[in-house]
């Protein structure tokens, strides 16, 4: 089966708590077959007057996630392409360059 998503580029104001890199030091955040940790971290970040969190993607090796709380803090968004999903792992990213 095959998905297309859209991909989009923003400019984030705030501070958002970066967990990147973290799989071995925050499991229990990472985990793909549980979410009550990372709920729980999400909105201890919101309560607390945090912007939202960056992290790694759990889908895509790559990938980079943002939880934005306040949707005033996201900014100037452009759409950056389509992102298909051809199956667990075959992600492909069209980025077109454009001038004006």
């Amino acid at each position: 089966m095959s998905r297309t998503y859209r991909a989009y580029i923003a400019t984030l104001l705030g501070n958002y708590l970066d967990i990147r890199g973290q799989q071995l030091t925050r499991p229990d955040v990472y985990a793909s077959e549980r979410y009550d940790v990372s709920q729980k971290l999400g909105e201890d970040v919101r309560t607390s007057g945090g912007a939202g969190l960056l992290y790694d993607s759990l889908r895509r090796r790559t990938g980079i996630n943002v939880v934005a709380h306040r949707p005033r803090n996201v900014i100037d968004i452009c759409a950056d392409g389509p992102l298909r999903n051809h199956g667990p792992g075959n992600s492909t990213h069209d980025r077109r360059e454009t001038t004006t």
